[in-house]
């Protein structure tokens, strides 16, 4: 039979290198992959997990270790796959002599186990016996680990005597046992002994959770300093560690803490290799589990082969005992040199150290005092060993002197040489050449090859051929070996661009074939760099594409061809890009006022001119360099100065040094490169530079249009062309354009006209449909542009339905809040932020929701007769795209804007709030608007002041003053009534009010077929109290209920009726005949002005209600009558009490909150915010001081205070 010593020796060898003989494996992460064995399958679902040594094939439902992989495939026995894999491996086999063991052998091995199990459940004992036990006071103070991470590492403590030695004795453990398992010693008296004592113990535990041995650190010092006073008092210094026997376990077949480590290595997919133990539990403290170090022990082939299993990544932390005075290197960084080296000759890829900053301290000492943030900044700092550990002590040393230079030469040059990687051993070399010059002498050492190479392929392919291993010849590619020479493929390749796409990179590659066909294909990079994957994509090329070649070959070919490749980024928007200055159209980038199409691939090449020598040196390596009209690669700019000398200074001088950079355009693509790429929308985005039109011009036919309106449309066309400017100044806010009318009125043909600035169909013909869209499709296409107008169309009170969804994402478009979002095409996640201008056009406007409605800048559409001819013309403009000639011809101004914009919006919000005052003082407007009101407008004026002396109008700026402060008078109108009595709807909606009872809707016979809301106020009044409660609100009393439905615009009578039909309150002769009242009282509103507000919110319970019946009243004879009640109000108040009496007896408020609040939302100071409420005192707004505190005082902390002390305070 087959040794035990045999299996176990076949059980340790890697999954991996056993499937891999039988199955073409491809790496992924902490997995391999590749196709079935068992089935015929098209897609790799096979699959293979090295951390926990098993396969998975999901086509036949077989898995299994490595032994029963071979036992499925060929229908082995146990034993026959055992011989099999021994034989593929070269391991010898060991037998038992006999078939069968013999009875003596048979109890000898049940003994051992037996022997083994009992050792074992010892080793569990000792481990509850330590941790049970208290740790020593100083241990705590100064180790200062948390209890949870002691419990995760199961830290326990030996304490003095002979403590587990009593405790195995009570509970009858074998005595012999506990010696063979290293917790109990036994002198030469042959007296029992703790094996540890005073010793803080760390148990070390196989990989999957197993304890296997002991280390104790002694508690009789801490420090060096308590040390050396032990030894000067002549006390009895004990060992710092001491650890399990050697006969009990192999120190160095585990790593320490693997077994919590390991699922975070795999997670993450790179290890953090320490010296101690404590190194690891204090990265644990900062939440670093993927910590592991050497159990006491040098660091072993078989813990590298452990660790392997995991992870191809390490990051290496040294104990800092570098000797400043001296300069030297002491064990700790000598020991880091040392693993990093043996774990890069190991095959891995990815080798970081760090060494702590201060001297002399281990990463336990140094990390114990950090904070969170201070561990991670430590963590990031890692740098790579070859490309800066081993660059920095090369240049150290290298200038020491030629002794130290020649050593550190041939040390780096070894390091690299042992590489086992083909193609990383040579970037490595050739990246240590670049960075540090003289390591150019080191010779990479070249296979000695007898070959003799056709005579007839010139020169330059001869050198591919001895630093690459390949040549060309007749459009095919070559090697030489000892049989001769060996085809790797039938054609040859050009790489065109390295294309950085969105979702996956791309090389676009032009390959030739013997024949003389030639075709362009982009692959992915895996596509590029595994043999098998490469063979397929170059198979199903048209055409005789032939590649017989291996894996190492065509790395090797990668390794020539990848040099100086051109990388070619796409943007992640078009329009704006603020990092190279330039605006991305969806048929090239326009740059210095020239269009730059893309090629046939999408690319677009932009050159930046540098400007002197310290830019030229402040290009990276391997970039492309046009220099007089040619390009460059330019593998060092330090070496490329000094070959070019006084002649790089003449070309700077002369503009003829440009930095090429390459942009990918996937919708300009004609190739079909990256074919999943959606792209529509991008295409519409498209730039038709011409001298059909001009600003002027356009301006011109935009006002002819669409009158009065166009003012603040090309201020708000402005705004949206350099939104990220007046977005900073604005504090990262930017208003909505709100267009809203009846069928007909010209909204949706507005809306048109400003998106057809960016092209002749720039967010379609009818815009983006919001009740059609998801909200998802939304945020996704206004993520794709920056500086330009999105346009959604059909708004209408219905999405208040919608509300959690849409409704709030509109409100995060003037914001420009980040949403997360997933492109259900690629799976991906990204943050959708909206970086436009954008137009809400539909029927309806935006007052329902206050919110969205502060944020809007709205425009209000009324049947009017256009200017047919100017209409025409400008629609031919914009059909055929000329109007993006126009958007071409501001952004020269780009930098004019970002010099005068915040000085022009000062002077024009001065001159905004100067004319709102007059208005105020004139009772125009019943109270000074919001901050917000005022920048809305501020946003749309500036850009217009701004440009007026670059361009010309058809009107004046004063003209664009007026209309602008038509607009916030407008806007302040609704605002005032709306407040108040939409809260009032909005809690009488859910009241529990019945029809037919408390209120009716219905038409009288007034002639002009208004529908009405009827109230029976103090009948709804007891439920309207409830109900406010029932929503944490402070109820008003029924008499200011009533003034404020009253000075509604709803409830103010305009139409020629008799007295009997008015809107207003009727004090007699309303009808509710479902309860048999037939001659009531009841307040009576227009419900057709109420919907335009969105205040529709009780249940119709009649037919012949339809919105297209809807009358809206002259808007200057309703603020007439408004400001008339208004006065009548104050003089009846100043004649009998103050205005904040009535106020402060119902509500309870807090005036320093209130101040508070002002100033966190509003600025300014405590005067700024008493002066503000005295204002409203004087004038007598006491319900909008109401409803700014409601507004304010978010928090809700409210005291009683007095009429007395708010005087006092205000005038304090």
């Amino acid at each position: 039979m087959i040794a035990n010593e045999t299996i176990e020796a076949v059980k340790n060898i890697p999954i991996e290198d056993i499937v891999g003989r039988h199955v073409d494996l491809k790496r992924k992460g902490k997995y391999y992959f590749g196709k079935s064995p068992f089935t015929e399958e098209k897609t790799a679902s096979f699959s293979v997990t090295p951390s926990r040594g098993i396969f998975k094939c999901f086509s036949s439902e077989k898995s299994g270790d490595g032994i029963s992989f071979i036992q499925q495939l060929k229908g082995f026995s146990f034993t026959d796959a055992i011989k099999d894999i021994c034989q593929s491996q070269g391991i010898q086999l060991q037998y038992i002599q006999g078939d069968i063991y013999s009875a003596e052998e048979k109890k000898k091995r049940e003994e051992a186990y037996k022997k083994k199990e009992a050792i074992q459940a010892l080793l569990d004992f000792a481990l509850t016996f330590f941790q049970l036990q208290e740790f020593p006071d100083k241990f705590r103070k100064v180790r200062k680990f948390t209890l949870e991470v002691l419990d995760q590492y199961k830290i326990g403590y030996a304490p003095h005597g002979n403590k587990l030695l009593e405790a195995l004795r009570k509970n009858q453990y074998s005595i012999e046992l506990a010696i063979e398992a290293g917790l109990i010693g036994r002198n030469d008296e042959k007296e029992e002994y703790d094996y540890f004592r005073g010793r803080v113990i760390f148990p070390i535990f196989d990989r999957w959770g197993k304890v296997l041995a002991f280390t104790g650190r002694t508690d009789a010092y801490y420090f060096k300093s308590e040390e050396e006073d032990l030894k000067k008092n002549k006390k009895h210094v004990p060992q710092k560690y001491f650890n399990s026997p050697d006969s009990v376990w192999e120190k160095g077949k585990n790593l320490y803490a693997l077994n919590i480590a390991k699922d975070h290595i795999n997670k993450l997919d790179y290890a953090i290799l320490v010296e101690g133990t404590t190194d690891v539990m204090r990265l644990a403290e900062h939440e670093y589990f993927n910590a592991v170090a050497p159990c006491g022990t040098a660091f072993t082939d078989d813990q590298i082969a452990l660790l392997k299993k995991h992870t191809l990544n390490v990051c290496i932390i040294a104990d800092n005992d570098i000797s400043k005075k001296a300069g030297k290197k002491g064990k700790g960084v000598e020991s880091m040199e040392s693993h990093a080296i043996r774990l890069l000759h190991e095959g891995f890829r990815r080798v970081e150290v760090i060494i702590p900053p201060v001297e002399g301290q281990d990463p336990d000492g140094y990390l114990k005092v950090k904070r969170k943030d201070e561990v991670d900044k430590f963590i990031n700092s890692r740098m790579s060993f070859l490309d800066e550990y081993l660059l920095n002590y090369c240049t150290a040393q290298g200038a020491l002197g030629a002794v130290e230079k020649t050593e550190v030469i041939r040390w780096a040059g070894e390091i690299i040489e042992n590489i086992p990687d083909d193609l990383f051993r040579q970037s490595a070399y050739e990246n240590l050449c670049r960075q540090w010059k003289p390591f150019n002498q080191y010779k990479l050492p070249k296979k000695a090859k007898e070959v003799e190479l056709p005579k007839n392929i010139g020169k330059e392919s001869m050198d591919d051929f001895f630093e690459f291993d390949f040549y060309e010849k007749d459009n095919c590619y070559y090697t030489y070996e000892k049989r001769g020479e060996r085809r790797i493929c039938a054609f040859t390749m050009q790489y065109l661009y390295f294309v950085v796409t969105d979702d996956i990179p791309l090389y676009v590659i032009k390959f030739q074939n013997t024949f003389g066909r030639s075709t362009i294909k982009a692959f992915t990079t895996d596509e590029t760099i595994v043999a098998s994957e490469f063979r397929k994509q170059v198979s199903r090329l048209y055409g005789r594409f032939l590649f017989e070649g291996r894996e190492e070959d065509l790395n090797r070919i990668n390794l020539k061809l990848r040099k100086g490749v051109k990388k070619a980024d796409e943007p992640q928007q078009i329009g704006y890009n603020i990092e190279h200055d330039f605006y991305i159209w969806g048929n090239g980038i326009l740059y210095n006022n020239e269009l730059l199409k893309a090629n046939e691939f999408g690319v677009v090449e932009v050159k930046f001119p540098l400007k002197s020598e310290e830019d030229f040196l402040k290009v990276g390596n391997d970039t492309v360099i046009d220099l007089a009209g040619k390009d460059y690669l330019i593998e060092s700019p330090e070496v490329a100065r000094n070959d070019l000398g006084d002649k790089l200074t003449t070309l700077i001088e002369s503009n003829q040094v440009n930095i090429l950079k390459y942009f990918f355009l996937p919708f300009a693509d004609t190739k079909g490169l990256a074919n999943n790429v959606d792209g529509s929308a991008q295409k519409l985005f498209t730039l038709n530079m011409n001298n059909k039109i001009n600003f002027e011009k356009w301006a011109e036919l935009l006002n002819k249009v669409h009158g009065e309106h166009a003012k603040l449309m090309i201020g708000y066309y402005m705004m949206s062309l350099f939104r990220d400017i007046i977005y900073k100044h604005n504090n990262s806010y930017c208003p909505l354009l709100s267009l809203f009318g009846p069928p007909g009125t010209g909204k949706s043909t507005a809306g048109r006209s400003l998106a057809r600035m960016w092209g002749s169909n720039h967010c379609e013909e009818e815009g983006m449909n919001i009740n059609n869209d998801t909200t998802r499709g939304i945020e996704s296409h206004v993520d794709k542009f920056q500086n330009a107008i999105i346009w959604i169309n059909e708004f209408s009170r219905n999405i208040e339905k919608d509300r959690v969804g849409k409704l709030e994402l509109l409100k995060t478009f003037a914001g420009g809040s980040e949403r997360k979002t997933r492109s259900t095409k690629n799976y991906k996640s990204n943050n959708a932020k909206n970086r436009n201008g954008t137009i809400i056009s539909g029927q309806d406007s935006v007052n329902f929701d206050p919110g969205l409605h502060d944020r809007c800048i709205p425009l209000k559409f009324e049947p009017v007769e256009h200017n047919k001819e100017a209409f025409t013309t400008l629609k031919g403009f914009e059909e055929n795209g000329l109007c993006t000639q126009v958007t071409a011809e501001l952004l020269r101004y780009r930098k004019v804007v970002e010099k005068k914009y915040t000085e022009t919006a000062k002077k024009v919000r001065a001159e905004l709030e100067r004319r709102l005052k007059i208005e105020l003082d004139k009772g125009r407007m019943s109270y000074f608007p919001d901050e917000r009101i005022i920048l809305n407008t501020e946003s749309v004026v500036a850009p217009i002041v701004l440009f007026s002396d670059l361009l010309k109008y058809p009107f004046t700026v004063e003209q664009v003053y007026i209309n602008a402060i038509e607009n916030i008078r407008y806007k302040v109108s609704i605002k005032k009534s709306n407040n108040e009595v939409a809260t009032f709807f909005s809690v009488v909606a859910a009241a529990g009010l019945v029809y037919g009872n408390h209120y009716k809707i219905e038409k009288e016979n007034d002639g002009t077929g208004r529908m009405k809301l009827f109230l029976r106020l103090r009948l709804i009044m007891p439920l309207y109290r409830s109900a406010s409660q029932r929503q944490g609100m402070s109820p008003f009393n029924e008499s200011d209920i009533k003034d404020m439905l009253l000075m509604h615009k709803a409830a103010v009578e305009t139409e020629k009726v008799e007295e009997k039909y008015k809107l207003g309150d009727r004090s007699k002769g309303v009808n509710f005949p479902r309860i048999n009242k037939t001659n009531t009282s009841a307040l009576v509103m227009d419900y057709g002005i109420l919907a335009e507000d969105g205040l529709d919110v009780l249940n119709q319970e009649v037919n012949d209600y339809a919105k297209d019946q809807q009358t809206t009243s002259s808007y200057s004879k309703k603020t007439e009558t408004t400001k008339s009640k208004t006065k009548e109000m104050q003089k009846t108040i100043e004649g009998t009490a103050h205005p904040l009496d009535d106020f402060f007896k119902t509500d309870k408020i807090k005036l320093t909150h209130f101040l508070k609040s002002y100033k966190l939302k509003k600025g300014g100071t405590d005067a700024d915010a008493k002066k503000y409420l005295q204002q409203l005192i004087d004038k007598g707004y006491a319900s909008q001081v109401r409803h700014d505190w409601a507004e304010l005082n978010q928090k809700k902390e409210t005291i009683k205070v007095s009429h007395d002390t708010i005087l006092k305070i205000l005038k304090g």
